[in-house]
């Protein structure tokens, strides 16, 4: 008894050991798989703070485009409702300044449009990667049954195993939970032989999330993987969605430079007006016209870093000439001219004008190349600095547009799982892989059958084409290489393409006896080479050796267009590779015509979705391109009298042609008043009429009008008229009643006609279209310019006004139907202009200093009219009867520094008066002979 008590106590003792041994075990393992757990959902934590950051990455620097680009879009709007130039300017300018604004508006609202789509986008995908993908692994009901353990289960450990002695040479203690003896039998029961070893993990199975059935990247199985199994997994999964957004974020920087850039020639454009057009000081618009074009160069360095320095400096100059070259026109137009005085628009320095603004299409094209997406449209602007900052992992050799098309999905060990669509994709890639090696093999076979001919047989024609044609076939193949390459590391499998090619591209030569008898070219003859002196061909036999003159009916020919279809079909075949890789193609079926079934393919079309941003930028570029091409050709044309951008205008007088001989000036003697303080500012001439036969001249000073008499030796004589008379008007007639006179009022923009001096009629007639700087005109019967009434309401009065002026660029005529004391219109709306433009052969004394100095109205002897032009070192005249033009003539006066300030006709001569060397002087010459 006292034995079996001592065994009874033993057997009990060693029970509770085991026991305990079991709880120990089982909580030991309980707190390890929580503390498993509790680390899996830590570490996913710290996945889905990463998608965050990368995310807030983009969304933060697109927020900040957005607040650059509102501020700059609010300062072009100002510009253009501020920053207006007083005064004239020459047409040309005006459109430079306002199309460059007009681009740096389009261009920055571009870059805001495509930053808020990247916005958008990278916060929308950054929450499907949290919500979708990077899920935190929280243990099921299931999974949490299934990690814990009765002490019912003890008692299913088995004897030996309750029992078991703590102590000998017995191996480690191992339990065996119920889900695992489940899970054996039911193994057993179907007869596998293979059994669980160790405990399993009860999951659920895995769920499919999305329309595209993505596999969920936080699935319940990788509970209890190792960390070590999925690596950077949701990095992987963020580039690949990268992809959707990046090219927005890329263009928008783009077209930021873009609109930066334009904003800056648009303020250049401002200053420059204002200094050199407005105010005169030239010196003002070189330092602003340095400062701005500096701080272009400066921006362009900064943007652009894939092309070389000399490459960035030529873009940026061609980007600055048109800047420059209109400083230099404005710098020869000021020269002579008062802070004062409006620029004279017809300077011939202005015709350089239309090469700014086809060097400004010029520049957009050059940048557009240097925006290009670097490999297709779908890839980016890697040229740009900027663009190389997306990559923030340091993988400069990984462009995230490469997995545009490739289905995101994630798998419990880290590798993409391929799904359902997937099959179809590959079957088509290497369905076209097959493809392209039979055409590769054909096309390899023809031109190694053509190049084993001896170079003497070949024409020079043919040895370049069959350069050219295997130029292009290894072209083709490299493509083939490259996307097989990209298909095969994909799948981890290596691709060797030098080893391959060492096989592949043997000469003939170097084919053994078998294979060049396998060729699909073996018993050919190649040719037709060249021909013999009696007008025949030969063709050489490869497999002799010899050259053969005459073939035998069934003889097979390789020729050269045979050649060229195999290397076509190299293209095609490739092409459509590199489509179906893209995932551009997909299998429609199998073709009935073909012995072997072969699956053909339509095109699918892809997504472009990551194409609108290079397409967007490129075609309002386009747009901008025409606008500026258009307004070159406009100023060129304009230039050169063929166009008139001023629609006031319906028709223009022939323009004055070639220059004609020479007008030599003789100095007049004169007794000037007040010696030589006297400035004579203007000349009126009017010709004799019935009453009086002597012709009435007028000189004008600043402070006094004086009749010009002429003495017994042809002396000049002033005697002083009452400025009461008509002060610094135009003298139009004078009669019995008084003289009528004509004053341009309210800044040019308004005619004030004045009936007799003692009358008091004043009308006043507003001037359509530029306002006018100067005035000529006279009263003549309106029968004498008809031509001039055409496209009036002409008819209804006998005398006419028929006035000329200057508005900076033109000199618009019109002719006003006078009758009792007014004119039958309301307004001055000129029809016709008279162009200057200088003579073939022409310059000036001043090299390229150039304006409009005085106009001169006269009447001839048969009643009609002619216009004087006074400028420069010439004078041009028009008949306005006929609306033709009668020449220019080159003034020769003994003084060669004789300034004019201006002219008048009468009794068949010109008097000019002007300075020499700051003293007045009179001159006069013979009119010439007018054809």
């Amino acid at each position: 008894m006292v034995v079996l008590e001592a065994f009874g106590l033993a057997s009990k003792e060693l029970f509770d050991y085991n026991r305990e041994n079991y709880k120990f075990d089982q909580e030991q393992r309980l707190e390890r798989d929580m503390q498993r757990v509790e680390m899996q959902i830590n570490r996913f934590d710290l996945f889905r703070e990463d998608i965050e950051d990368l995310v807030k990455l983009t969304v933060d620097k697109m927020d900040m485009y957005h607040i650059v680009g509102a501020l700059f879009l609010s300062f072009t709007a100002l510009v253009y409702c501020e920053g207006i130039i007083e005064g004239p300017q020459p047409s040309f300018f005006m459109g430079l300044y306002l199309l460059t604004v007009a681009a740096s508006f389009v261009y920055l609202l571009l870059a805001v449009w495509l930053s808020m789509y990247a916005s958008i986008a990278s916060h929308s995908f950054g929450v499907r990667l949290r919500t979708r993908y990077v899920r935190l692994p929280i243990p099921n009901l299931s999974q949490i049954q299934s990690l814990t353990t009765k002490l019912s289960d003890f008692e299913k450990q088995g004897l030996s195993k309750v029992m078991r002695l703590p102590f000998g040479p017995t191996q480690e203690q191992q339990w065996q939970l119920e889900a695992q003896r489940k899970d054996a039998s039911a193994s057993q029961s179907s007869g596998s032989p293979k059994a669980l070893s160790g405990p399993k993990q009860n999951a659920l199975p895995e769920t499919r999330l999305g329309v595209q059935e993505d596999k969920g990247f936080g699935r319940e199985d990788l509970l209890m993987k190792a960390a070590a199994s999925v690596p950077g997994k949701h990095v992987e999964l963020f580039r690949k969605l990268q992809a959707k957004w990046q090219c927005y974020d890329a263009y928008a920087r783009v077209s930021m430079a873009l609109g930066v850039n334009q904003m800056i020639q648009s303020v250049n454009y401002f200053v420059v007006g204002v200094t050199m057009i407005q105010t005169c000081s030239p010196s003002c618009g070189y330092a602003a016209t340095i400062i701005f074009q500096s701080c272009a160069f400066g921006l362009m360095f900064l943007d652009i870093a894939g092309l070389k320095t000399w490459q960035i400096m030529s873009l940026q100059i061609v980007g600055s000439l048109p800047m420059v070259l209109l400083v230099i026109m404005l710098t020869f137009a000021n020269v002579g001219r008062e802070s004062n005085e409006p620029i004279e628009a017809l300077c011939s320095a202005f015709y350089a004008a239309p090469a700014c603004a086809f060097l400004e299409a010029l520049w957009l094209e050059l940048f557009m190349q240097a925006a290009r997406p670097t490999k297709d449209e779908a890839s980016l602007p890697r040229r740009f600095r900027t663009v190389l900052f997306l990559d923030v992992f340091g993988d400069a050799a990984y462009d995230p547009t490469e997995a545009e098309h490739v289905t995101v999905t994630a798998g419990v060990d880290g590798n993409l799982d391929e799904q359902a669509g997937d099959v179809g994709r590959r079957e088509v890639q290497q369905t076209q892989a097959a493809a392209s090696i039979l055409a590769m093999e054909s096309a390899q076979s023809a031109l190694r059958c053509w190049e084993a001919v001896p170079e003497d047989l070949l024409t020079t024609f043919q040895a370049n084409q069959l350069r050219n044609l295997r130029s292009e076939f290894l072209k083709w193949r490299q493509r083939y290489h490259g996307c097989l390459m990209k298909l095969k590391s994909r799948r981890g499998v290596p691709y060797d393409p030098n080893h391959l090619d060492a096989r592949a591209l043997r000469t003939w030569n170097e084919l053994t006896e078998l294979e060049q008898q396998q060729n699909e070219f073996h018993g050919a003859v190649i040719g037709p080479l060249q021909r013999r002196a009696d007008g025949s061909t030969q063709h050489y036999d490869l497999a002799r050796n010899v050259a053969v003159w005459t073939l035998a009916p069934s003889t097979k020919v390789l020729d050269m267009n045979q050649v060229f279809q195999r290397v076509q079909d190299v293209e095609h075949e490739v092409t459509a590779l590199l489509m179906a890789e893209r995932g551009d193609v997909e299998a429609m079926g199998v073709s009935e015509q073909d012995l072997e079934p072969r699956p053909f393919f339509k095109s699918r079309k892809r997504v472009g979705h990551h194409r609108l941003p290079w397409k967007s930028v490129r075609r309002m570029t386009a747009v901008l391109q025409v606008c500026w091409l258009f307004l070159g050709t406009e100023s060129l044309l304009n230039s050169l009298g063929l166009f008139s951008g001023q629609s006031t205008f319906g028709r223009r007088l022939e323009g004055s042609g070639d220059l004609r001989e020479s007008l030599p000036l003789t100095n007049v003697p004169a007794q000037w008043p007040h010696s030589t303080f006297f400035h004579p500012a203007a000349l009126y001439c009017q010709a004799g009429d019935a009453n009086s036969s002597t012709a009435s001249i007028i000189i004008e000073s600043p402070y006094m009008q004086y009749q010009v008499h002429f003495d017994a030796f042809s002396t000049a004589q002033f005697s002083p008229v009452s400025m009461d008379s008509f002060p610094g008007m135009l003298l139009l007639d004078c009669g019995a009643g008084g003289c009528s006179t004509a004053e341009l009022q309210d800044g040019g923009r308004v005619l004030a006609l004045k009936w007799g001096a003692d009358s008091g009629l004043t009308q006043h007639l507003p001037i359509q279209g530029q306002p006018w700087m100067k005035l000529a005109g006279t009263k003549l019967p309106c029968a004498s310019i008809k031509l001039l009434l055409s496209d009036q309401s002409g008819g209804k009065a006998d005398l006419c006004y028929l006035l000329a002026g200057w508005d900076g660029q033109h000199i618009p005529l019109v002719a006003l139907e006078v009758a009792n004391q007014s004119v039958l219109t309301h307004e001055v709306r000129p029809r016709v202009d008279a162009p200057l433009g200088l003579a073939q052969g022409f310059a000036s004394p001043e090299g390229f200093s150039c304006g409009l100095i005085a106009l001169h109205m006269s009447r001839n002897i048969r009643g009609g009219a002619r216009l004087w032009a006074l400028l420069p070192g010439r004078v041009e005249a028009w008949d306005l009867s006929s609306l033709e033009a009668l020449g220019a003539w080159k003034m020769e006066s003994s003084e060669p520094t004789f300034q004019p300030t201006s002219l008048c006709e009468v009794d068949g001569r010109l008097l000019l008066s002007g300075f020499v060397q700051q003293e007045p002087h009179l001159f006069r010459t013979e009119i010439p002979r007018l054809i």
